[in-house]
């Protein structure tokens, strides 16, 4: 089929014009199957790959993370909470949960190198724009609100690859299930895979949570911030120490003799190293989860 042009002045949409009104479907399916690359490209690493080792390494990393600021970056890390961030607990963030990413995604079955890859990077993105959060001022909460929805997306969509893996790799066995056939071993296996998917992504869950309520709480107490005025905030946090009730009194640090803003400022810091340490409770947690759910199932296995 050729469409040859009238005259020097005919345009290509002239001619696509033409190949369409002459043109079948099976033509153009021709067309595309011939344009179109058939064979699938990816990279798969060995088999002999064991979960336990990654499981090994994020625990060294977040232990020796731990160790190294509670020694020598101390006074790095409490000059950093006095100005309401701590990139060192996000860059812990970033390749520890890069490394648990990995974990869930091999015990779905996914070892193609560029998808896991392309995961970590993920992963270390949105733990990256978690930490950028906090380097603008509170007053631009624009700015942080746009690097909260990036990572939240990007946190979002992390286990939706996860969870979509897995039940693709189950796929089978639930048709097989349907039509009757029925094997414990596969089932355990896949029952095992879920619980570890599910408890991760609820004990990531906390995370954003943790964060979300900083972020809000930060902004409610800044002074000038959201329209208020110069010395003025939503929520003021000047009661001396003898008026604050027993709840709050977990958060605060004693500051007898200070009032006014300077103690606003500072119930400020405490409040922020209060999220802090439910940072490091919730990192515990879910690290912990993880860790025994995988050490109890290679414990159960047995010898093979």
């Amino acid at each position: 089929m050729t469409c040859p042009g009238q005259n020097a002045n005919e345009d290509f949409f002239t001619w696509s014009s033409c190949a369409r009104r002459n043109s079948t479907d099976s033509m153009v399916n021709d067309a595309f199957r011939l344009a179109t690359p058939l064979k699938q490209y990816e990279e798969t690493f060995n088999n002999e790959f064991y979960v336990v080792y990654l499981v090994i390494a994020f625990s060294g990393i977040t232990s020796i993370a731990h160790f190294s600021i509670a020694s020598c970056l101390y006074s790095y890390y409490r000059r950093e909470l006095k100005e309401f961030r701590q990139p060192l607990r996000w860059l812990e963030y970033s390749i520890t949960a890069s490394i648990m990413m990995v974990i869930v995604l091999l015990l779905c079955n996914m070892t193609d190198a560029f998808v896991l890859g392309g995961i970590v990077l993920l992963t270390m993105s949105y733990n990256s724009f978690g930490a950028a959060m906090e380097y603008p001022s509170v007053k631009l909460w624009a700015v942080r609100l746009w690097f909260y929805v990036i990572s939240t997306l990007g946190f979002a969509f992390s286990f939706f690859v996860a969870f979509m893996y897995y039940y693709r790799a189950i796929s089978p066995w639930l048709d097989l299930f349907t039509d009757g056939y029925s094997c414990s071993a596969w089932g355990d296996l896949f029952g095992f895979v879920a619980i570890v998917v599910w408890a991760l992504f609820l004990s990531y869950l906390t995370f954003p949570l943790n964060d979300t309520l900083k972020h809000v709480f930060l902004c409610c107490t800044e002074r000038g911030c959201c329209g208020q005025d110069k010395n003025e905030a939503f929520i003021v946090l000047d009661e001396p120490d003898e008026d604050v009730n027993c709840c709050l009194r977990c958060c605060y640090d004693p500051h007898k003799g200070v009032r006014g803003q300077e103690l606003h400022e500072l119930r400020r810091q405490d409040c922020y190293r209060f999220f802090e340490v439910m940072y490091i409770i919730l990192s515990f947690v879910s690290k912990t989860v993880l860790v025994a759910i995988v050490m109890t199932s290679a414990l159960m296995r047995g010898s093979d």
